[in-house]
């Protein structure tokens, strides 16, 4: 198999190319069962990653408008956060991400590793007022570091993106009207407080080795992605894996027989074997 017919299939795999789109919450569902995370808005093209709005676009047998596809995306992303199917993060890429539940357990171990992280002072403020009150919007936090009317990112939105990079606070659903773009309302999603939101992965979490916790997410990625190579695994998870995890996690995998290191051409990559 060449590096052109790898990228094929894994564009596949992804929800890239060739798909017809997510429709109903339980097409969600199963989209986000088979790739374990997923950018939770546009793919890029430097970045083997699923995303939703892809995902949700019809892309056979006729390319569907992206108006309709991203409001739809919206509202199935929305059911995912509502059901407690999935988590929006941003440790992937640096970008805004869905991962699912069975996956949480093993990012929040690699992330926190049993040690509560030091923030900003204007993060130390947002959090306290987000527990004082169990849930706040990202509006609330404006008016709370005087905020309104800077140019975006404001602090409120460090500050709320810097709790979350943390693993302190989450986004939940939102709870609009139904009028406006995406029925977005204008205070924005709701933020609460990780730990009580999502006791079961923090539960699940202690009880983790961080090796374990590599093998899972590598060997849950690799199966929808088909391949990869070691720099693009650490680009990709540069905010959980070292590139020592991802050497170890390799060798775990390949011992297991869930992955088998490969050289095509120039280029090494670890493809899965179910590939």
């Amino acid at each position: 198999m060449d590096l052109p017919e790898l990228t094929r299939r894994q564009r596949v795999g992804l929800w890239l190319d060739g798909r017809s789109g997510l429709q109903t919450p339980a097409d969600a569902l199963s989209f986000m069962s088979e790739v374990g995370v997923a950018l939770r808005y546009g793919a890029a093209t430097n970045l083997p990653l699923a995303s939703m709005y892809r995902a949700t676009q019809c892309q056979a047998p006729i390319l569907e408008e992206e108006k309709p596809a991203h409001a739809r995306a919206f509202e199935l992303t929305n059911a995912l956060l509502g059901n407690g199917s999935a988590v929006e993060i941003n440790l992937i890429a640096n970008r805004l991400a869905l991962a699912h539940t069975r996956l949480m357990p093993a990012i929040y171990a690699l992330r926190r590793e049993h040690t509560e992280p030091r923030v900003s002072d204007a993060a130390r403020r947002a959090l306290e007022f987000i527990t004082d009150n169990e849930t706040a919007t990202s509006g609330d936090i404006r008016h709370l570091l005087n905020a309104d009317g800077q140019p975006r990112p404001d602090a409120a939105d460090l500050a709320l993106a810097e709790l979350q990079r943390e693993l302190l606070v989450d986004r939940g659903p939102s709870s609009g009207s139904g009028q406006g773009v995406f029925y977005l309302t204008r205070e924005g999603y709701p933020y609460r407080l990780f730990a009580s939101s999502h006791q079961r992965i923090v539960s699940t979490a202690s009880g983790l080795r961080r090796p374990d916790a590599v093998a899972a997410l590598l060997s849950a990625y690799l199966s929808a992605a088909v391949f990869g190579t070691r720099r693009k695994l650490r680009s990709v998870f540069q905010l959980l894996l070292s590139a020592d995890d991802i050497d170890l996690g390799i060798t775990e995998l390949t011992d297991r027989g869930v992955v088998q290191p490969r050289r095509i051409g120039n280029a090494e990559v670890v493809v899965h074997r179910a590939a």
